[in-house]
């Protein structure tokens, strides 16, 4: 019996016993072909976004748990100053920076064992910006119901 990961759904076939034929992978069962998946994936990124992502999901944590640790008002103090953009003239490479860090945001969020919504993955898209050198505007909002 082998799973084969075909799209978003993997199918199963029956061998009869015989082993696999030349490109099938044997695996026995779908969560093993999601992670091989998935390791492959992070396998195959250079060092610099295995890094990037490493610190992305640190920064997750810590602003998931400042959140819940420090008052807020504490927390905005290090968010920038209030009611100011910054400049727009940052350099390609800036933006460049920014972009892999939104799309390492977009990768590792749903991934993480605590809940990583919106807040804090402004917060540490922010933390990160920060801490590189590139300027950022933060905007908070909140939805009425």
């Amino acid at each position: 019996m082998t799973w084969l990961p075909t799209g978003s759904w993997p199918i199963l076939i029956e061998r009869g016993g015989l082993p696999p034929r030349h490109g099938e992978e044997r695996v026995t069962r779908p969560s093993q072909a999601g992670r091989a998946t998935w390791l492959h994936k992070l396998a195959a990124l250079s060092w610099a976004d295995r890094w990037l992502l490493v610190e992305i999901t640190m920064l997750l944590g810590a602003a998931w748990l400042a959140l819940r640790l420090i008052p807020f008002r504490r927390l905005a103090r290090r968010l920038g100053p209030l009611q100011s953009e910054t400049p727009t003239d940052a350099s390609p490479a800036q933006l460049e920076q920014a972009q892999r860090v939104r799309l390492a945001i977009a990768r590792v969020a749903p991934r993480t064992p605590w809940e990583s919504n919106c807040f804090p993955q402004a917060l540490a898209a922010k933390f990160w910006l920060q801490r590189h050198g590139i300027p950022s505007t933060l905007y908070l909002g909140v939805a009425l119901n």
